[in-house]
């Protein structure tokens, strides 16, 4: 007896792949929609709002970021150097974000050019080069500024530089600050057990509020006994550039200390700040004085390498 065919399966059948493929497609669609995105970090959240301080307080004028919101006063170092390092390095793929920092650096280049080779040294460089300079540094009111035009009805414009060319001193006392950039600059060129011996100089400084060096110890400074939030910046910058971050014992109060010295109106960070001596171990800390641009762009240099440890540095 003869038997029939068997039947072909329905997955077999040309009839069924097409709709049985389309609802496989609607179904991964659907789970891929409904899947959320991880929310943003803290760290990811304080950096955006400093991004937004350097659009928000961006001069079409004058091409730069004054030194504080509402300034006439724009500094090229070090003030937009930085800004314009920061916010290159923030998000490459964002069309936007990367179109600024285009703009800044070219309009901070067609100043910079102008300016004659002793103006032109400064220590933050040794956050992107092998250029950077650790002598005593001056401030410089350049011949460009526009005397008496007003801008946004805060009188002139001034256009300030800081340059690294006085005494070679500085580089050798305890300004916690220069060792740190000191320890990224031999980094940089290799030389591994210097930058771990200025390093360490400078972690030494850190008291668990902040860093006490020779700036804040000396009653004819401006900085006496004000903690400086910058010097907070750059040590968790140069832990992290060194990938030292997961060995020290400091990092995680330190950036717990530079988160807290964001302003909630403007994003910008503190300059400096008093520590509340109520609480040793866990400090509550308050802004001293205003948010500036300079303190700003290395707080988020310094947050960039946290939520990007193998980032550029």
């Amino acid at each position: 007896m003869e038997t029939g065919r068997a039947p072909t399966p329905f997955y077999r059948n040309w009839r069924y792949i097409i709709p049985v493929a389309m609802v496989v497609v609607l179904l991964l669609v659907s789970l891929l929609v409904a899947v959320p995105s991880a929310p943003k970090t803290s760290y990811q959240i304080a950096l955006d709002r400093a991004i937004d301080y350097f659009h928000n307080n961006y001069s079409s004028t004058t091409g730069l970021i004054p030194e504080t919101p509402g300034s006439s006063t724009y500094w090229l170092y070090s003030d937009n150097y930085l800004s314009t390092l920061a916010v290159s390095r923030y998000d490459p793929s964002n069309s936007s974000t990367a179109g600024f920092g285009s703009a800044l650096h070219a309009a901070l280049v067609g100043y910079v050019v102008t300016l004659p080779p002793a103006l032109t040294q400064n220590q933050y460089e040794a956050l992107n080069s092998t250029s950077a300079y650790f002598r005593c540094s001056a401030n410089y009111m350049l011949g460009w500024s526009t005397g008496n035009q007003t801008f946004q009805g805060h009188g002139p414009v001034l256009l300030m530089t800081t340059a690294n060319d006085l005494s070679p001193a500085c580089a050798s006392q305890n300004y916690a600050d220069l060792l740190f950039l000191q320890a990224l600059y031999y980094h940089r060129i290799g030389n591994l057990s210097a930058a771990s011996n200025l390093y360490q100089s400078g972690v030494k400084d850190f008291d668990g509020f902040g860093f006490a060096d020779v700036a804040y110890s000396n009653s004819s400074s401006t900085s006496y006994h004000l903690y400086q939030t910058y010097k907070v910046a750059l040590f968790v910058y140069t832990t992290y550039c060194l990938g030292l971050q997961s060995s020290s014992q400091d990092i995680g109060k330190a950036t717990s200390i530079l988160m807290s010295m964001q302003s909630d109106s403007t994003g910008g960070f503190a300059t400096s700040y008093q520590p509340n001596l109520t609480s040793l171990n866990a400090p509550q800390v308050t802004p001293g004085q205003g948010v500036n641009t300079e303190t700003t762009a290395l707080a988020a240099l310094a947050l960039e390498l946290v939520i990007h440890p193998l980032g550029a540095c």
